[in-house]
């Protein structure tokens, strides 16, 4: 939070909280008058329609205003988290018709990651400066119970079974995340590294179709989603291609993939 008004009204002092002041205007002037504010060049006249007095920020205690710009950037971090919070639930409401094909396991395993994955964005939202230390606090808040009941359930959903992620495991959904949307998070077979049906085809048509204002924004969600049709055979290869041709031909051609 920035430095309050040098100069401000008894009615900004009282709206403004500051610890151990009034917090009415009457209650501000009357505390000016007994404590000496309205006397010197801490009090002048206010310009302006209204009139009134306006008092100079050094008659407010030192740790009055540290207090008031802690109280403010913790509203202003909490706002920010708020913001995170609204993003993922349209990221998921925007992939809802591909989740609601999974089976249950699978549904509820993506959905945990996603909110887990918020909750990190969340945190570093709110003064955790680096994913690495939002991931160490993350985890330390499942492990010693701080967490609350949802996300100790959204955890255990999203390991598939019972227990706290690991750090490889969250980096790796993060890093599926940033590249592959929340289909990045759909948990895959141990000994089929091939995904190889419509859902994963629909998976890529949400991905091609998303706004895509920015060049290199667009350029990076080709190679993203050339990286998913590595995968898939010829024949779905071309079908996955055709949801955007222009784009997805011209990269396949400078690979040297074989299409029709």
């Amino acid at each position: 939070m920035t430095m309050p008004k040098e100069w401000m009204t008894a009615a900004e002092i009282a709206a403004t909280h500051f610890h151990g002041l009034p917090k009415s205007k009457r209650g501000i002037n009357k505390y000016a008058e007994s404590h000496g504010w309205a006397d010197g060049e801490s009090v002048r006249d206010r310009k302006g329609t209204g009139g009134g007095r306006e008092f100079h920020i050094s008659v407010i205690p030192p740790e009055a205003i540290a207090a008031a710009m802690d109280r403010e950037e913790e509203r202003r971090k909490a706002l920010k988290a708020d913001e995170v919070y609204r993003d993922a639930h349209r990221e998921h409401e925007r992939w809802r018709p591909i989740l609601d094909r999974l089976e249950l396991r699978k549904r509820l395993a993506t959905e945990g990651r996603a909110a887990l994955l918020a909750e990190i964005d969340a945190l570093i939202a709110s003064g955790f400066r680096t994913r690495s230390r939002a991931v160490n606090e993350l985890r330390e808040r499942l492990l010693d119970g701080r967490a609350s009941d949802d996300l100790l359930g959204f955890a255990e959903a999203a390991s598939e079974r019972t227990g706290v992620p690991s750090r490889t495991s969250i980096y790796h959904w993060l890093l599926q995340r940033d590249n592959f949307g929340i289909s990045g998070l759909i948990p895959r077979e141990r000994d089929r590294l091939n995904i190889r049906h419509d859902l994963f085809l629909d998976s890529l048509r949400h991905h091609l179709e998303a706004e895509i204002p920015a060049r290199r924004r667009a350029e990076k969600r080709v190679r993203q989603c050339a990286a998913l049709l590595a995968s898939l055979t010829p024949d779905e290869r071309e079908r996955a291609l055709d949801l955007n041709a222009s784009a997805m031909r011209q990269y396949a051609k400078r690979k040297g993939w074989r299409i029709g």
